[in-house]
């Protein structure tokens, strides 16, 4: 039987997402539907359109944002991990239902219907508060075919406050293009491929839940926090040649053996290629992370890698093997043997399975370990007890007035081959 609402025309779609959402009960919901749309309507058929159909979410309502009291309804009756939640899907600028399940709701839990149900009641509730935006591809313009069939979910309006808590911005600086308050903000294209990127990225997170890994003889874990994941809304900046710069991601993972005997919060970047340029240029692009280490502006937020020049190894993500290919022969023929800790791996292998001692591999062909390679690139940092497990890595940073420092530009030196 097909539903009435979603035949109805937008605006009356509108009125019964707006009483619901007001108050959160199905009843004010239900009666709205048959006061616009038709008496015949049962309330289970209103309950089933609000929670399994594919429609447009509306704007929110009203005229703008009251943040004291947007605010106020996060702080005052949220649980606190949805804090993260949130925070994540800033970062991730979308992340699709699965993602989400995969990276918070598995931790520690077995794969269950009434965790799913959670998940699903969770997300419900955020987005008709318009706290999150959801959206399914299908809705879209229907050009690209998305390996996770959604729904996504964007920033809501109503989270902006929060979020610039969080994060320790000033009021009203978060801008526009970091939430979605209507369908068309949602640009397909960028979705799809952002999207595919993410996989990689959940993937690595949800793979460290009861693993156990040896280094120096001590059996330890391994931790990724939403708060060690730094997105490109957080590094994006501008370099010397006047170019833009915005790493695809940079992952802090806390190494802890089971003995306490260390605890380090230790650096990797990631680069996603999307082979949409010659693999030359993705090379280059690479190489270019040599200026990002001697600017200000990764030295006055990442003081302690920057003191010790050690930045960690470089990730690039290629979307198949043959293309890993392509990219490492270019990545070699500008390096011409020099030792840069850049490696490369193909998506489908990391999210099989991240942690294979083999999923690395250097441009000269050597294969290697992700977290075996985290562990040797960040000796540097390790020795000097920089960065402890507690901490964070941009702990400690102060304005750095002076140029970069020498040391580090020498070196680094291997990052500028041409």
């Amino acid at each position: 039987m097909s539903c009435l609402i979603c035949q109805a025309d937008q605006e009356q779609q509108n009125q019964i997402w707006y009483a619901y959402a007001d108050r959160l009960r199905s009843k004010d919901a239900f009666h709205s539907a048959q006061s616009v749309i038709s008496p015949d309507l049962t309330s289970a058929q209103v309950s089933e359109h609000l929670r399994q159909h594919h429609f447009i979410q509306p704007s929110p309502p009203g005229q703008g944002l009251n943040r004291s009291l947007a605010l106020q309804e996060a702080l005052t009756s949220f649980p606190r991990y949805w804090f993260y939640i949130l925070l994540a899907i800033y970062k991730a600028q979308a992340l699709s239902g699965q993602q989400l399940y995969d990276l918070f709701y598995l931790d520690h839990a077995q794969d269950s219907k009434v965790l799913r149900q959670q998940l699903e009641d969770d997300l419900h509730r955020l987005s008709c508060r318009s706290f999150l935006y959801r959206v399914w591809p299908e809705t879209l313009a229907h050009t690209l075919t998305f390996e996770d069939h959604g729904p996504y979910y964007f920033l809501g309006r109503q989270a902006i406050p929060l979020i610039e808590r969080l994060q320790g911005m000033e009021p009203e600086s978060l801008a526009f293009g970091a939430y979605v308050t209507s369908a068309q903000q949602v640009q397909e294209f960028y979705l799809e491929r952002d999207s595919r990127f993410m996989k990689a990225i959940v993937a690595i997170r949800s793979n460290l839940y009861r693993r156990q890994f040896s280094f120096d003889g001590q059996l330890a874990s391994v931790h990724l926090s939403i708060e060690n994941w730094y997105a490109p809304v957080q590094l994006h900046c501008q370099l010397e040649d006047g170019q833009p710069f915005a790493p695809s991601a940079l992952l802090a993972f806390r190494f802890q053996s089971n003995q306490r005997a260390f605890s380090y919060l230790l650096p990797c970047w990631f680069e996603y290629d999307r082979g949409t340029e010659e693999a030359d240029e993705v090379a280059g692009e690479a190489l270019r992370y040599g200026s990002y280490y001697n600017s200000l502006e990764y030295q006055n937020k990442f003081k302690e890698m920057a003191r010790h020049s050690c930045p960690g190894p470089l990730i690039i993500i290629c979307d198949d093997t043959y293309r890993r290919e392509e990219v490492r022969l270019a990545l070699a023929q500008r390096l011409k043997g020099k030792e840069v800790p850049i490696y490369l791996t193909d998506r489908q292998s990391l999210i099989s399975d991240p942690y294979n001692q083999e999923i690395l591999m250097r441009h000269d062909g050597q294969r290697s370990g992700l977290m075996e390679t985290i562990w040797e690139d960040c000796v540097a940092l390790r020795e000097a007890h920089a960065t402890p497990g507690t901490g964070s890595l941009t702990e400690g940073t102060s304005l750095i007035s002076s140029t970069p420092d020498s040391s580090a530009e020498a070196d680094l030196s291997g990052w500028s081959a041409s």
